[in-house]
Parts: C-alpha cells; structure tokens; sequence
C-alpha cells in the first residue's frame, strides 16, 4: 500500500516537473468500470499500470496524447460556441437593423411635423392678411 502511493506520488510529481498536465480520465473510467473503488491505492495502481500499457503498447504516440473522444467533444464545443457567436452577431445585426428603422421613422415624422407646422403658419398669416383685406374700404 505504501509503496503504490509512492508510485503514484512519484509519477505526478514527475510529470508535474515536466510541466505536463496527464489527463488519466480515460484510465480512470476504464478501472472504475472494471470495479475499482475510486480514491484507493488500488485504483491508482489500476490507472498507473493502464496508462504505462497503453504507453508501452504504442511508444511513437505522444506521451500525454488526448484520447479522440476528447478532440471530438472538444470540436463540437468549439462549433457551439462558434454558432452561439454567429446567433448574437445576427441577433446584433437585426436590432441594428430595427433601431435604423425606428430612427427613420421618427426622423420622417419630425420632418412631418415640421412641415405641418410651416403650413399651419402660413394659413395662419394668409388668414391673418386676408381678414385685414376685408376691414380695409
């Protein structure tokens, strides 16, 4: 027992040295399957000796390769963050888009205004100047 801690002991501290992060996941799920009781010096014997076989068995692999599932959960993350970010671009583009919209519209309801009001002054002083027409003899 004492001698498996210092197994694993020894190997994270090596590969912390290294600046290699070791991502076990994969080992650790394969000994939890095979009925190892997670946090025991026997399960860290079971993921030390799945990871030193897999390394052995395969020596030209990278050392601290991510198992492909990794990659293809990772790609599909990336692309739902790469459609999320397409979504609020076109969300942004459409309120864009709408804000325009309104601001023309109460652009042409001021000019609008403006207008009616240039027409009611000048009825008014065609009124005005049309009322003194008629007291004058």
């Amino acid at each position: 027992m004492r001698i498996t801690t210092i197994k694993i002991g020894l190997a994270l501290s090596l590969c912390s040295l290294n600046g290699f992060a070791v991502d076990l996941t994969l080992f650790e799920n394969q000994c939890a399957e095979i009925g190892f009781t997670r946090n025991t010096p026997a399960f860290g014997s079971c993921v030390l000796d799945l990871h030193s076989r897999e390394f052995n068995s395969n020596p030209s692999q990278k050392l601290y390769q991510q198992p492909a599932s990794e990659f293809s959960r990772q790609n599909e993350l990336s692309r739902e963050a790469l459609d999320e970010a397409r979504k609020a671009r076109q969300e942004a583009a459409t309120a864009r888009r709408e804000a325009d919209e309104y601001r023309k519209r109460i652009e042409a309801q001021k000019r609008q205004d403006q207008f009616d009001e240039q027409r009611r002054l000048l009825w008014d002083s065609n009124e005005k100047a049309m009322r003194e027409s008629w007291r004058r003899p």
